[in-house]
Formats: structure tokens, C-alpha cells, sequence
């Protein structure tokens, strides 16, 4: 039987997905002296029983552990069936998570939201000004911002569209997850998009994708892939600076490796 066009540009895509995962690859093997031991370490280096990654830090989905579990970003529409593991893995099942907080309205971070809402019951939150792209399941185009961005855009221009879902519950800044179950306080942190959201909690920030690691240094920051607006990049050094100011230590990005605060400020020093 004939495949249709939308199944044909999914392949399409997932192959450009894993040409480019494996282009990342062959990157960190160079980098890092032929060794994947390296980033087994970057990540061991900021371990800690609260913040636990799910997914490949491709694009990372965070289990936040407190009296009831969290989780932060969904991934792209397929990303369903991988979170659940790394849930899993973890002892957290779906139906376990009290709450779903994306960092912001783009497909690679709400795209499996309304899948894990509906197994799970869990509330979904997200910045009041980007509530429409859920319920849309479409976020506006970007323009990449640094060469990362531009080798994933034809990735970016592909996907399809997420599911829509209906946010819960609408943040801003200063809100506060304690009903939650996780004594993490919401930090509205601009420059990618408007209404971006990091989570600040103990010293450590899981940030989206207000910064990003490369290809080849995913553990060094950088200006995030892309960015809707590029009269706000500006608004990323201010809010990367708010995040040092409130003591953060540990930054963990929507896409890379963590890093810390020491990384940060050299970033920050040397663009700004």
C-alpha cells in the first residue's frame, strides 16, 4: 500500500534526525579524544537526587524528584515511548507525575504532552503568554542563531506538527511548585522566546533552551540553535545573568550537557 505524504515525511525526517545524531556522534568522539567515557563523566560531574535526566542530551527531558515527581519538557511527538522508559528506569511511572512543566511553547519540548497527560492525569503548565501554541500544537518559526542551528534546520522545518493539549495551569514569574510536591520556584528567562521558563531549585536551574551546547562541545554554553526574535538575544545575557544572581550553580539545558557556573560566566564574559 502507497505510504502516505505526512508518513513519508516523518521517515524523512527521523532519517535526517539520526544522520544528524550521528554526525554529533562522530563530533564527540573527536572532541573528546575518541572516547565516550568524557560525557559519562560531564553528567556524573553535576549528579544529584533531584534532577535526573531522561533522554539523550539531544534533546533532554528532566525527571524532577521531590514528595511527588515532575516532569520537565515532553520532547518531539515520538518522544512518548522514550520518556516512559527513562521514567521507568527511575521507578516513575506515568500515572506517578504530578505535574508537566514545559519550559516553552516549541514542539521539541511539548510535543509528547497531550500522549503523556492523557496516561498520566497530569496537570501540564507553561508561560501564560505561550498557553496558544499547545493548544495549537504549533509554535511560530525560529531563525537560526548559531551553526548548530543552521546544520538542524532542515529538522526544524520538517516535523510535524505535536498534538495539541489544553495547559492547566498558566506561570510566570516568581510562581512557586511547592503543591507540587518540589520546593521549585519559576524564573521567567527571555531570549529564545518570550515567554521561556527555567526552574530554579537548590542551586541547580533546568533552563530549556535559553543557552545550549554544540555539536561538538555539548557541554560548553553557547546562544541557543535558535531564536524567534532576534532583536531579544540581548534578553538571553540578561537572563542568564538573572540565574547567576539568584546563585545558581549547576544549569541544566534543553539540549547538551549540564554546566556550571563557572562555564557560564566565562560565556557571559566573553559575549557580553
Amino acid at each position: 500500500m502507497e505510504q502516505s505524504p505526512l508518513s513519508r515525511s516523518s521517515r524523512s525526517t527521523r532519517r535526517r534526525f539520526l544522520q544528524i545524531s550521528a554526525l554529533a556522534s562522530v563530533g564527540t568522539l573527536g572532541a573528546f579524544g575518541g572516547s565516550l567515557v568524557w560525557a559519562n563523566r560531564a553528567v556524573r560531574q553535576f549528579h544529584n537526587e533531584m534532577i535526573v535526566p531522561l533522554t539523550p542530551w539531544f534533546v533532554n527531558t528532566y525527571l524532577l524528584r521531590g514528595s511527588q515527581p515532575i516532569l520537565v519538557d515532553t520532547g518531539f511527538p515520538t518522544d512518548e515511548t522514550a520518556i516512559r522508559v527513562g521514567l521507568a528506569t527511575n521507578n516513575v511511572q506515568p500515572q506517578d507525575l504530578a505535574l508537566i512543566f514545559v519550559t516553552h511553547g516549541h514542539y521539541d519540548h511539548f510535543g509528547s504532552a497531550g500522549a503523556l497527560k492523557s496516561a498520566s492525569h497530569a496537570l501540564v503548565s507553561i508561560h501564560s503568554n505561550e498557553a496558544d501554541r499547545l493548544r495549537t500544537g504549533i509554535n511560530p518559526s525560529v531563525e537560526a542563531l548559531t551553526t548548530t542551528g543552521r546544520i538542524m534546520r532542515p529538522l526544524v522545518t520538517s516535523e510535524r506538527p505535536a498534538a495539541p493539549v489544553t495547559p492547566d495551569i498558566l506561570l510566570n514569574d516568581n510562581d512557586r511548585l511547592d503543591d507540587f510536591g518540589v520546593s521549585a520556584r519559576v524564573i521567567h528567562t527571555p531570549g529564545h522566546t518570550g515567554g521561556s521558563l527555567s526552574l530554579l531549585v537548590d542551586g541547580f536551574a533546568i533552563i530549556g533552551d535559553l543557552m545550549s551546547g554544540s555539536l561538538l562541545y555539548p557541554n560548553q554554553p553557547d546562544y541557543p540553535f535558535f531564536i524567534e526574535d532576534p532583536t531579544d538575544q540581548p534578553r538571553i545575557l540578561s537572563s542568564l545573568q538573572r540565574l547567576l544572581d539568584e546563585g545558581t550553580q549547576v544549569f541544566f539545558p534543553g539540549h547538551g550537557l549540564p554546566f556550571d557556573r563557572a562555564a557560564a560566566t566565562r560565556w557571559l564574559n566573553s559575549v557580553g
